[in-house]
């Protein structure tokens, strides 16, 4: 089956958050790719059961020591800063930290990747962690 799926651009998205994402995009466009895609509700339930075998997969995927590393990190909102006060899901865990894009609550992706464009290593942190001590120890 050739793939005709062309998704919208990250920085491009019109989607408010991840629920209006999920409906639209993988129970409406992407239907034929997921037939049996639970709903959203079941999808936010199964999400904590999910992380500890999708990490270990990650990690136990076949990579090739190529000698040459790309290393960034991005930042992952949980919440505009304001309202971090009332996020009661991450708190203790999320930091409120700024950037160069502003201001933000929430943690960051550390990634290093090949020359491949294979994923070698990844850790999420928190906001406030500098990143150059996080590849350190990767």
């Amino acid at each position: 089956m050739q793939n005709t799926y062309r998704g919208s651009d990250a920085y491009e998205s019109h989607y408010r958050n991840f629920k209006h994402y999920y409906q639209r995009e993988v129970q409406g466009h992407l239907k034929k790719y997921f037939p049996k895609a639970v709903s959203y509700n079941r999808f936010v339930e199964l999400m904590p059961t999910i992380l500890l075998p999708l990490c270990f997969f990650i990690a136990a995927q076949r990579k090739t020591p190529t000698g040459i590393y790309f290393v960034d990190s991005t930042v992952l909102r949980v919440c505009h800063h304001k309202r971090s006060h009332q996020n009661r899901v991450f708190k203790g865990l999320a930091k409120k930290c700024g950037s160069t894009m502003g201001w933000f609550y929430g943690f960051k992706l550390h990634l290093i990747v090949n020359d491949m464009g294979e994923l070698m290593a990844f850790k999420l942190s928190q906001a406030t962690t500098d990143d150059r001590v996080v590849f350190v120890k990767v």
